[in-house]
C-alpha cells in the first residue's frame, strides 16, 4: 500500500466546490502523497451514545469510520475543508466528528500525548462575516485536539457563493503553509 503522508477530508457535496479546490491546492503544495476522503461519499452512521467506547475504546458501529481512522493514524498532516452551513459544518462532517467519541475516550487516557500531527482547516462561506466561521472552526479544532493534531493554520474564505470563486488570485495566493 502506498504511503500516506496527508489525509484530506472534504465535506462539500459539490464536486467542484471552493473548499475542495482549496484543500487539494494546499495538499499539493506539500509535495507528498495524499489520500482524499469525502465524508459525503462514505457510510458513517451517527453516534448512538451507547457508551460502548468508554468501556472498550472502540465503537460498536460497523461502517466506514474505521477505514477513515486507519488513514488518520497513518497521515502526519490532516487537512479538513468545509463550507459553512448556518454557521456550522455540514451534517456528514458533523456526524464524522461526533463519531470521534472513541478517540475522546483514548485521549483521556493520554494516548495522543506523543503523537505529532499537523492540521489545517479550510472554511468557505457565502458571507464574509467572521463570527459565521467560529462554530465550524471550534468543531474541527475539537476533532483535532482529541486526535493529537496540532492546528497549524485556519484559512477562512468569505464571499464564496459562486463555484470557482476561490480560483481568483486574491484568494488563491492566501493558501500558504
Amino acid at each position: 500500500m502506498k504511503k500516506i503522508d496527508i489525509l484530506v477530508i472534504l465535506s462539500s457535496p459539490s464536486i467542484n466546490s471552493n473548499s475542495s479546490f482549496a484543500a487539494l491546492t494546499l495538499a499539493k503544495k506539500f509535495n507528498k502523497n495524499f489520500k482524499i476522503i469525502n465524508v459525503n461519499k462514505i457510510n458513517i452512521k451517527p453516534c448512538k451514545s451507547c457508551f460502548y467506547c468508554s468501556k472498550t475504546l472502540k465503537c460498536c458501529l460497523k461502517d466506514d469510520f474505521e477505514k477513515v481512522l486507519y488513514y488518520l493514524n497513518k497521515a502526519k498532516i490532516i487537512i479538513i475543508a468545509s463550507p459553512i452551513y448556518f454557521t456550522g459544518v455540514p451534517g456528514p462532517l458533523k456526524i464524522f466528528i461526533d463519531r470521534n467519541q472513541q478517540q475522546w475516550e483514548k485521549f483521556k487516557t493520554g494516548y495522543f500525548k506523543k503523537i505529532k500531527k499537523s492540521g489545517f482547516i479550510i472554511l468557505t462561506s457565502g458571507a464574509n462575516i467572521s463570527k459565521y466561521f467560529a462554530q465550524a472552526e471550534s468543531e474541527i479544532k475539537s476533532f483535532f485536539a482529541v486526535n493529537g493534531i496540532k492546528c497549524k493554520k485556519v484559512f477562512k474564505f468569505g464571499n464564496m457563493d459562486n463555484a470557482g470563486e476561490i480560483k481568483k488570485e486574491k484568494y488563491f495566493k492566501k493558501l500558504k503553509v
